[in-house]
């Protein structure tokens, strides 16, 4: 099944636009992550910081959508083994 986009009215400008949004919807994760490990200083806060800091600074330099799908399953895998990030 080949699945066009531009079938459906999606250009280009769109998927740039919603990448651009994603990343910079990481990287505000990130610094409010950052705000809180300097208020409660739990590692695991900073981890967490950390991956989706690199996870937005990695797909903003290559303008690829996967560093943010990496950093958000790594984030999931911190939570899971009880790195758990915001407040306590």
């Amino acid at each position: 099944m080949n699945l066009d986009l531009q079938s459906f009215g999606v250009t280009q400008a769109d998927v740039h636009l919603l990448l651009a949004l994603s990343q910079v919807a990481c990287a505000v994760l990130a610094l409010g992550l950052f705000l809180n490990w300097v208020k409660a200083r739990h590692p695991g806060v900073l981890l967490s910081c950390g991956l989706f800091g690199s996870g937005a600074y990695f797909s903003f330099t290559h303008n690829e959508w996967w560093p943010l799908a990496a950093a958000l399953a790594a984030g999931f895998v911190l939570k899971s083994m009880g790195f758990h990030m915001g407040y306590h």
